[in-house]
């Protein structure tokens, strides 16, 4: 089974909505949605949008269905590095806004590289895809400057709010990970007008690419 963790409900119903057999079951304060697509056993959380949101989610999905690998999927912001409606696949992931350079530590906390074989499998299945590091925070981008520096400090390719929180709980738990990306934004001075007129289409990027990978996807 493979477990796909989202933030919010835009990103969740496309993918549900197109699974059969589709069981719902609350479990430690969440709502999972077990189904299957084209033959492939699914489990869909909506975790909230953060870290710690979807850091609770992916533990959660783990205890309680032991899913052969984890892939966080949704929209995500471009960095002005990374076009609109870009597929991403992610094969790294940082968290920009860990901060102990107090201590003479370089800033952010690097959270792991995805799994190969599915960073692989992904590729096979979404064609036109492209590859890219994320940096994750407890923030929505909306800053030219700071889209700028936060691209050169990780070498990042786009920015969302969960990713990098997933892949630590994955890689403590020794589940593979994988991320797939669309960008609605470019995380800049117009991020929030780009990301209302442009987030539904997305997410729709998104959920296609997501079913599209799950019959590919070991």
């Amino acid at each position: 089974m493979i477990a796909l963790i989202v933030a919010m409900e835009k990103e969740r119903e496309r993918i549900v909505s197109a699974l059969s057999d589709v069981v719902s079951e609350e479990y430690a304060g969440i709502v999972f949605f077990k189904g299957n697509y084209r033959g492939k056993a699914a489990v869909v959380a909506e975790a909230g949008i953060g870290k710690v949101a979807a850091a609770f989610a992916t533990a959660a999905a783990i205890m309680r269905y032991s899913p052969s690998a984890v892939v966080n999927t949704g929209i995500a912001g471009g960095l002005g590095v990374s076009s609109k409606y870009d597929v991403i696949i992610v094969t790294e992931a940082w968290q920009h806004d860990f901060d102990l350079t107090a201590f003479g530590d370089p800033p952010g906390k690097y959270c792991g590289k995805s799994d190969a074989e599915l960073v692989a499998a992904l590729l096979e299945a979404v064609k036109g895809a492209k590859t890219g590091v994320i940096a994750t925070g407890d923030s929505f981008v909306a800053d030219g400057n700071k889209a700028r520096a936060i691209a050169e400090t990780f070498g990042a390719a786009l920015c969302d709010m969960e990713c990098g929180a997933i892949a630590d709980v994955c890689n403590a738990s020794g589940v593979p990970f994988a991320a797939i990306k669309v960008i609605s934004d470019g995380a800049d001075d117009n991020a929030e007008e780009t990301y209302a007129s442009f987030a539904a289409r997305a997410c729709e990027i998104n959920a296609d690419a997501a079913l599209k990978a799950l019959e590919y996807l070991p």
